[in-house]
């Protein structure tokens, strides 16, 4: 066995299929989803007279959900991650029925703290990018303050 397994998920409108090889927290990982923007995912979902496109919070859900995947299989057990800041920008609008592409890579670990560069892009273009932090937590202190 190699100390890899094989991950399937449906969540969220997310779909993720990825081989996880466990290994160590290092600068230039990266982890890919795709996301599929239908009318659950959009402006119009939010309120009244917005377009029907993605919307900027899923847009930002979906970087954020790239971003703890991606570092996930590298945390020792009992430990996971909180998002603590996100500074991107919604450049294209992605009409229903687009696939949007995003993409997080680790670009710094800085003891607990982890940034990333996100991208979302689709067949036309890029869609948003930005930066996203992470911070490293001990779930059982986290959940029990």
């Amino acid at each position: 066995m190699d100390g890899s397994i094989l991950v399937q998920s449906k969540q969220l409108h997310y779909h993720v299929e990825r081989k996880i090889s466990f290994m160590e927290l290092k600068v230039g990982m990266s982890n890919t989803i795709q996301v599929i923007v239908d009318e659950s995912n959009t402006a119009a979902r939010q309120g009244n007279n917005l377009p029907p496109v993605f919307s900027t919070p899923h847009m930002i859900s979906a970087m954020e959900t790239a971003s703890y995947q991606c570092i996930e299989p590298a945390l020792p057990q009992g430990k996971g991650s909180v998002g603590t800041h996100v500074n991107v920008s919604h450049d294209m609008a992605a009409p229903i029925g687009t696939e949007v592409t995003v993409t997080a890579t680790v670009t710094e670990i800085d003891r607990r703290r982890v940034e990333f560069s996100v991208l979302a892009t689709c067949p036309k273009g890029q869609v948003g990018a930005g930066t996203h932090t992470r911070f490293i937590i001990d779930l059982n202190k986290f959940q029990n303050k």
